[in-house]
C-alpha cells in the first residue's frame, strides 16, 4: 500500500512500484463465481438479512443480546422491543444468518439456547421445512460463506472482539453496511479505510449495533450510500494482479 511505498522511499529504496492488494482481485472473482444457495434464498424471502460471518464466542456475546432485542410476531415482522428509545422507524422483516468461524456442535447448541428467536441449522433443513417460520439460520458447514453474502443487507464480520478481524472484503464486494468489533481491526487497511469513508462501523455493544441498524433501516438513501461506499471501494482497488504480472513479465524478458 501507499504507506509501505513511502516507508521504502524514506530509506532511499527507489526501485518501487505501487501495485496494490491482490486480494481485491480475488474478491471480485468471488462475485463472478458466486453460486445460488436455495436454502438461503428461501430463508431470506422478503426479509432483510443480517449476516454474521466468521463468528467467535466473543462476537456472539455482543450479538446475541442484539438478536434477542428483535421481537418477531406472528406476521414475521421484526421490531425493536423498546421502540421509544430512538425516534427512528421499526426494524421490519429482519432475519439472521450466522456462520461460525469454526464448526463446534456444543458451541452452536449453546448459542441456540441463548437465542430467543426461532433458529434452525443449515443441516437440519428438509424439503418441507418452512424457512420463513424461522428468524435465525445457523450455517453448520463450510465453503459457502462467500456466496451467502449475496443475500445479505447487513454484515457483521467476526474476530475483532478477539485476536483480529476476519476478511471484510468478501462482504464489501457485494455492497452492504459492514460492522465489526472495536478491539482488533486497526491493523487491517481495508477496515480502517472503510470506517474512515463511512462504509463500515466499529461497534462496542449490542446497543451500538441496534442504533446503527435502526438508523440505516429507517433511511433507505443512507443505507444505499453506505452500501455503495463498500462496493466502490473494492472496484476502485482492483487491478493489482495485472500490475504485478506486468512487472514480473518485464523482468523475465530482460
Amino acid at each position: 500500500n501507499k504507506e509501505s511505498f513511502n516507508l521504502l522511499q524514506s530509506i532511499d529504496i527507489q526501485a518501487v512500484t505501487l501495485a496494490g492488494d491482490t486480494r481485491f482481485d480475488r474478491v471480485k472473482q468471488i462475485v463472478e463465481a458466486k453460486f445460488e444457495i436455495k436454502i438461503a434464498q428461501d430463508f431470506k424471502a422478503n426479509r432483510q438479512i443480517f449476516i454474521v460471518g466468521s463468528a467467535w464466542q466473543a462476537d456472539m456475546e455482543v450479538l446475541i443480546p442484539f438478536i434477542n432485542s428483535i421481537n418477531v410476531g406472528n406476521s414475521n415482522v421484526g421490531r425493536v422491543q423498546n421502540p421509544a428509545d430512538v425516534n427512528l422507524n421499526i426494524v421490519s422483516k429482519i432475519a439472521f444468518i450466522i456462520a461460525p468461524h469454526e464448526i463446534h456442535r456444543e458451541e452452536i447448541n449453546a448459542w441456540q439456547k441463548q437465542i430467543q428467536l426461532k433458529s434452525i441449522c443449515f443441516s437440519e433443513v428438509k424439503n418441507d421445512t418452512q424457512l420463513t417460520d424461522y428468524q435465525v439460520l445457523i450455517i453448520d458447514n463450510i465453503g459457502i460463506l462467500s456466496s451467502l453474502y449475496q443475500y445479505a443487507d447487513f454484515a457483521f464480520i467476526g474476530g475483532s472482539f478477539g485476536k483480529g478481524l476476519h476478511n471484510i472484503l468478501e462482504a464489501a464486494t457485494f455492497g452492504m453496511p459492514i460492522l465489526f468489533g472495536n478491539k482488533a481491526y486497526q491493523k487491517f487497511q481495508e477496515a480502517t479505510d472503510l470506517v474512515r469513508l463511512g462504509g463500515a462501523f466499529s461497534v462496542t455493544s449490542n446497543e451500538n449495533i441496534s442504533l446503527i441498524i435502526k438508523e440505516l433501516s429507517a433511511n433507505k438513501n443512507k443505507k444505499m450510500q453506505v452500501s455503495n461506499i463498500c462496493r466502490n471501494y473494492v472496484l476502485d482497488n482492483i487491478g493489482a494482479t495485472q500490475k504485478v504480472m506486468r512487472v514480473v513479465s518485464s523482468i523475465l524478458k530482460n
